[in-house]
């Protein structure tokens, strides 16, 4: 995780990887990768600012990361984060920069409601993710989910732990 006041240079994910239309700053939530949803390039990934290090984005980011490594079901899919970033860039088209070269951080906090909002999977998540609060809810439910799934013939395990 990048905090200081110099951009890091991201290694990961190797870079030829990366399509044009999908470079830095232009991933799901400004930080996810479309092809690589477990990792989180918080602070590392703007083009000029003024960060705003050490605020609210920086733990519902990770809190975000931790729901994607523990519920696969809440991680949206490459295409799914794809479509996110395109409407994102559609609405915004009319910005004089590009859609996620600037934004403001009532956008960024809304962004966040918004992809917790549309996804059922990721409900169970909300008050952890957006607050902090909660941990235990969402596991006992996936844990759950996970039971139900065992008990259907050719399931797959949807948690990594």
């Amino acid at each position: 995780m990048a905090t200081g006041y110099f951009r890091p240079i991201p290694i990961l994910p190797p870079r030829q990887g990366l399509p044009c239309p999908y470079d830095p700053p232009n991933w799901y939530l400004q930080v996810f990768p479309p092809q690589y949803p477990s990792i989180c390039a918080n602070n590392s990934t703007y083009v000029n600012a003024i960060g705003a290090v050490g605020n609210y984005h920086v733990g519902i980011y990770a809190r975000l990361l931790l729901m994607f490594l523990v519920d696969l079901l809440s991680r949206p899919t490459e295409v799914w984060m794809k479509r996110w970033i395109d409407m994102t860039r559609h609405c915004k088209r009319f910005a004089p920069t590009g859609a996620f070269d600037f934004f403001t951080y009532a956008e960024l906090l809304y962004w966040f409601v918004f992809i917790v909002a549309i996804n059922p999977f990721c409900w169970k998540w909300a008050a952890f993710v957006l607050f902090g609060i909660g941990r235990g809810l969402p596991t006992t439910v996936v844990a759950g989910e996970d039971r139900l799934r065992e008990l259907q013939p050719n399931s797959k395990p949807t948690t990594t732990g």
